[in-house]
C-alpha cells in the first residue's frame, strides 16, 4: 500500500496540523507502507521540518513551489507569474505521481491545491481521504472561495475524517457532510516520557505555560490581561508563552505596557523536545483560543500530568473534563478564566491531583498508536472497496458493504 501525505504548510509550521503529519510520516513505513511527503517549499531547501523529529529514510519526500496565485489577484504580474509558477508545479508533479502512483492521498488542511488533487485522482485513479483539524472550516467562514475549495473537496473525496466530534457536527450542518469517520489526535505516551526524561528543562517548575501560535485566534492578548489580573489578585506564579506568529509583536507590546515583563515571559518558537520539556514540571496549561479542532498541547499537558484551564470552545471540551482534569470556561468570561487560574495557584494539592486524573484520560482515550491504527482500518477499508468494485464489474463478486 502507497500512501501519499499532502501537507502544503509541513515546512513552514510548527502546530498540530504538522505535528500529526510528522507522527504518520514516522508511524506508517514500519506498518509496511510506502510512504510519500508532498509539500509547499523549495525544491533545493531541506527536507526536515526542524520543530519536529526526523523523517526515517524511507519516507520519499517530494517538495515543490506551490503558489497561490489568487494571493496575487490585485496585482496582475504577480498573478502571472504565480500562475505560471504553479502550472509547472504542476506537470512536475504529474510526473511524479506516473512514477509513483500512491493508492491512497491523504490531505490535511484543506488549500488551493484540492483542485489539483482531485483533477490527477481521475487520472491516476487513487482514492482521497480529506482530514479536518478545524482551521480549515475557519477560514471557510471568511470568504466564498474558501467555502468552495472545502464543498469542493467534500463533494469529491472518498473519505473525511475529523479530529473531533465537534468538527464533524460543523461539516454536516454546514455542508450536508453526515459520513464522516471521526479520528482524535493521539500520544505516544512511551516517547513523551523518554523526551522529558533526557531534556533539561527550560524554565522553572511549577509556573503557567501557554503554547501555540500567536495567532489573533489564540486570543494571547487577552490571555495576558486575564494574567495581569491574577498577579494583581496575588497570584505568585508566572507566565511562559511558547510561540510565535502574527501577533507576536502585538503580544510582547501588551506585556510591556503593564510593565510584566519579569512575569511573563515570552519564549519564541521552539521545537517540540524542547515545548515538552517546558510542559512536564508546570503548574498548569492556559488556552485561551476562539476555536479548536484537537489541540495536541492539550493532549501532551494530560499525558505529563498537567491540568489545563481553557476556553470551552471546538474539540476542547471532548479532552478537558472540567472540574476534573482542569477547568473550562465560556470565551467570554475572562472574570471565571482569572477565578480558576486563581483557584490553580492557591491549592497545588489539587491541581496535582486533576493532572494525575488527565494523565489517565490521556493514556486511555488519546493514544498515538490507536490513531494510526484507525488510519490503516480505513485505509485498507477504501482500497478493499476499491478491489470489490472493479471484481464486481467483471462478475466475479457482488458485495453488500456499505460505503462510508
Amino acid at each position: 500500500m502507497r500512501i501519499a501525505l499532502w501537507s502544503t504548510g509541513y515546512y513552514r509550521g510548527f502546530g498540530g496540523t504538522e505535528q500529526m503529519v510528522n507522527a504518520l510520516l514516522r508511524r506508517f513505513p514500519p506498518e509496511g507502507l510506502d510512504t510519500i511527503l508532498i509539500a509547499n517549499g523549495d525544491p533545493g531547501g531541506r527536507v526536515h521540518n526542524p520543530y519536529f523529529a526526523s523523517l526515517p529514510g524511507e519516507v520519499d519526500v517530494y517538495v515543490d513551489t506551490f503558489p497561490n496565485p489568487l494571493l496575487c489577484n490585485r496585482r496582475p504580474t504577480a498573478f502571472v507569474t504565480s500562475l505560471s509558477q504553479y502550472a509547472r508545479a504542476a506537470l512536475k508533479l504529474k510526473n511524479f505521481l506516473q512514477r509513483r502512483t500512491p493508492d491512497i492521498v491523504h490531505l490535511h488542511f484543506v488549500s488551493l491545491d484540492v483542485f489539483l488533487l482531485v483533477l490527477y485522482k481521475y487520472l491516476f485513479k487513487y482514492r482521497l481521504v480529506i482530514t479536518f483539524r478545524g482551521g480549515d472550516l475557519g477560514v471557510a467562514q471568511q470568504s466564498r472561495l474558501a467555502r468552495l475549495k472545502v464543498r469542493f473537496g467534500l463533494l469529491c473525496a472518498d473519505a473525511v475524517t475529523s479530529v473531533s466530534q465537534q468538527i464533524a457536527t460543523r461539516l454536516r450542518d454546514q455542508f450536508g457532510i453526515r459520513k464522516v469517520v471521526y479520528i482524535p489526535n493521539g500520544v505516544d505516551h512511551a516517547e513523551l516520557r523518554r523526551v522529558v526524561q533526557s531534556v533539561k528543562p527550560v524554565i522553572p517548575p511549577d509556573h503557567f505555560v501557554y503554547g501555540g501560535r500567536l495567532h489573533p485566534d489564540k486570543r494571547v492578548t487577552l490571555l495576558v490581561e486575564i494574567f495581569k489580573e491574577c498577579i494583581d489578585a496575588g497570584c505568585d506564579r508566572n507566565l511562559y508563552i511558547i510561540g510565535d506568529g502574527e501577533e507576536r509583536q502585538a503580544v510582547a507590546q501588551r506585556i510591556s505596557r503593564h510593565r510584566l515583563e519579569e512575569r511573563i515571559i515570552m519564549l519564541g518558537a521552539m521545537s517540540h523536545r524542547p515545548v515538552l520539556s517546558a510542559l512536564a514540571p508546570a503548574r498548569c496549561l492556559l488556552l485561551n483560543s476562539s476555536d479548536e479542532g484537537c489541540p495536541n498541547i492539550v493532549l501532551e499537558a494530560m499525558a505529563l500530568g498537567i491540568p489545563v484551564i481553557a476556553a470551552s470552545v471546538g474539540g476542547v471540551p471532548e479532552l478537558v473534563l472540567h472540574g476534573e482534569t482542569g477547568y473550562l470556561f465560556p470565551p467570554d468570561d475572562p472574570r471565571l478564566a482569572k477565578e480558576y487560574i486563581l483557584r490553580v495557584t492557591n491549592d497545588r494539592p489539587h491541581a496535582r491531583a486533576m493532572g494525575q486524573r488527565g494523565a489517565e484520560v490521556a493514556l486511555h482515550r488519546f493514544d498515538l498508536t490507536t490513531a494510526v491504527g484507525k488510519y490503516l482500518e480505513l485505509y485498507r477499508f477504501l482500497l478493499g472497496n476499491t478491489q470489490r468494485a472493479k471484481a464486481a464489474k467483471q462478475g466475479q463478486v457482488c458485495t453488500g458493504i456499505s460505503s462510508l
